[in-house]
Parts: C-alpha cells; sequence; structure tokens
C-alpha cells in the first residue's frame, strides 16, 4: 500500500569511541624519576598522587637559590649603610669647604687692611726703636757717665783735701797744737774719702759694662724692628695669596657638591641591586615551586591509560624552552564519543 509520509535517509557508519578529555601528565621539574605508583588501567582520583620525581637537584637549586638571596640582601644593605656613610661625610665635608670659602672670603677683604696695619705699626715701631737708640748713645749715657766722672772727681778731690789736712795736723801734733783726738778723727776722714773715692770708681767702671750692654740691646730692638718691617712688607703678598686661596677653596667647594652627586649614583647602584634582588628572589620562589611539584598527582579523576616512562629515568621539566617529558597518559571517561568519518554528501542532510 502506498502511503503519503516523510522520508527517512539512513546512513550507517563505524567508528571509534574517544574520551572527550585525554591528559599527558609532565613534570614542571626536571630530574630523575623516583617512584611510578600506578599502573596502566589503574583509576585515580584527582588530587591522587601518581610518580614522585628526585628532589635532590631541586632542593639543592633550592639552597643555592636562597644563598643567593641572602648574597643579594646581604648587598643591598651593605650599600644602603655605605650611601649613609658617604653621604654624611660628602655633606660635612661640603659644610667644611662653604665655612672655609666664607673665612677665607672675608679674610680677602680685611687682608690689605691688616698688612697695612702691619707695616704702619713696624714702622712706628722702627722709629721708636731708633729713637731710643739715639736717647741712649747721644742724652742718657752720656748724662750718667758724665755724673759719674764728676763724682770720681770730686771724691778724688775730698780725699786729696782731706790728706792735706791729716799731713797738717800730724805736723801739729808734736807741737801739742792739736790734740790725739783730732788726728784720728781726720785720720778717720781720710779713710772715708778713700772709700767714696773707690766706690765711685767701680761705679763708673761698672756703667762702662751697663751701657755698652744697654747700647747692644738697644741696637738689637733696632734690628728686630727693621726685621718685624721687612716682613710686614713682604707680607704684602698674603694679598694675592689669599685670592689663590679663595680660589682653591671655590674648587674644593664644587668638589665636595660633586662628591655629594656621587651619593646619588650610589642610590642608582642601590636600586640596581634591589632589582637583582627581586629577580633573585623570583628566581627562588620559582625553584621552591619547582621542587613542590616533584610530587605528580593527578588534576583530575580518570584511567591511566599508558606509563610512558620507567623508574630511574631523566625527565625534562615543561617550561617555556621545553615541552617537557611526559610521564601517563590519562582519561577522563565520565565524557565519551565516537569518531567516525561521514560521507560529505550526507553531511548535509545531518541535524543534531
Amino acid at each position: 500500500t502506498v502511503d503519503r509520509g516523510p522520508v527517512t535517509v539512513e546512513v550507517v557508519e563505524t567508528g571509534g569511541i574517544e574520551a572527550s578529555r585525554v591528559v599527558e601528565l609532565k613534570s614542571r621539574a626536571a630530574g630523575r624519576l623516583a617512584k611510578l605508583l600506578k599502573n596502566e588501567g589503574d583509576s585515580v582520583a584527582e588530587g591522587e598522587l601518581i610518580a614522585l620525581i628526585d628532589p635532590t637537584e631541586t632542593r639543592l637549586q633550592v639552597e643555592q637559590n636562597r644563598a643567593q638571596l641572602r648574597a643579594s640582601e646581604s648587598g643591598v644593605a651593605r650599600q644602603r649603610v655605605e650611601i649613609q656613610q658617604r653621604e654624611v661625610l660628602a655633606q660635612a665635608a661640603l659644610d667644611r669647604a662653604v665655612s672655609r670659602l666664607a673665612q677665607l672670603e672675608q679674610e680677602l677683604v680685611s687682608q690689605p687692611i691688616v698688612t697695612k696695619t702691619a707695616i704702619q705699626s713696624a714702622e712706628a715701631a722702627l722709629a721708636t726703636a731708633r729713637e731710643q737708640l739715639k736717647l741712649t748713645v747721644e742724652i742718657t749715657q752720656p748724662t750718667a757717665r758724665i755724673a759719674l766722672e764728676s763724682e770720681v772727681e770730686q771724691a778724688t778731690l775730698n780725699l786729696e783735701n782731706a790728706e792735706r789736712e791729716r799731713k797738717r795736723l800730724e805736723e801739729l801734733l808734736p807741737q801739742d797744737f792739736v790734740s790725739r783726738r783730732e788726728v784720728d778723727a781726720q785720720r778717720l776722714q781720710v779713710d772715708l774719702a778713700r772709700s767714696r773715692k773707690m766706690a765711685a770708681t767701680e761705679r763708673l767702671g761698672r756703667l762702662t759694662a751697663q751701657q755698652a750692654n744697654e747700647r747692644r740691646q738697644a741696637q738689637e730692638r733696632v734690628r728686630q724692628a727693621e726685621s718685624d718691617l721687612e716682613r710686614a712688607r713682604a707680607n704684602r703678598v698674603q694679598d694675592s695669596s689669599k685670592q689663590r686661596d679663595v680660589d682653591q677653596a671655590r674648587i674644593a667647594v664644587r668638589e665636595a657638591r660633586a662628591n655629594l652627586l656621587d651619593v646619588q649614583a650610589l642610590r642608582a647602584s642601590l636600586n640596581q641591586l634591589l632589582a637583582q634582588s627581586d629577580q633573585v628572589r623570583s628566581t627562588l620562589q620559582d625553584s621552591e615551586r619547582q621542587l613542590g611539584e616533584t610530587e605528580i598527582r593527578a588534576p583530575f579523576s580518570g584511567v591511566i591509560t599508558r606509563k610512558l616512562v620507567q623508574e630511574g629515568e631523566l625527565v625534562a621539566s615543561l617550561s617555556s624552552f621545553s615541552s617537557g617529558t611526559p610521564i601517563v597518559s590519562r582519561v577522563d571517561r565520565t565524557k565519551l564519543f565516537v569518531s567516525l568519518r561521514v560521507n560529505e554528501i550526507d553531511i548535509a542532510k545531518l541535524a543534531q
């Protein structure tokens, strides 16, 4: 019987059942495969331990990175201390240089006045010394000598008078015109006159040596004053010397400021050391992470389909430079699909 209705075209194809999720487990840590705890066909739950990578090499790398980090942090600390020390020393040197420059600039202004005052003082001292020498030689000493010579002359005259009187009395004594007492008294007067003459003569002799010493002292004061005047005049070069000192002090200030700028260079170097320390710290964190990756665990529940390496073999780490060594292959059988080949003519007729 012929009826009306939809015409169904059936296409029969064969294919294989495949899992929707197939994963090859690899390690982020390189090393020797110490243990492989699962075999092909074993079911594993999510997070279950599958394999162990020997952590010796990775642990050694962690220790090396920690040592590098300590060295880097020590370098940073040392650089900070050096910066503080250099900054304090450079600032102190700058303060000293600025203070010295201010002092020298003040001295540069006052130096001509000081030099002129010193010369005038030395000239006045020389004039005074010369006047004292002239006064000593021409007035004071001659007056003193005349006075002593007059005293000696008067003592000599007195002695002569006393001697004549003694003789006269001694001639009158036998005639009883004078008494013995008068003769003895006159003899005593003769002795006193002789003593006065001797004393005056001795003072005159001492005066010669004393005046010679006074003249030498006065002449020495004149020579000293002349020397002081020469030094004062020679110190005029200090005017130009002070200018050179000021120029040198200004150079010292610029150098001190340049040394202070070196501290900024040290700070830039410190930033570089900090960046290196951060890089070493990042490397340490990565090696510590790799140390934790020596335990290979299942990322999801499934079945081990293939063992790709054996215990004792070396595996490469998974990184941006290496695809890594696959250890096992796992499939998730909770979601499966059929893979088949359909003719391209029939594909256009397919509907979900």
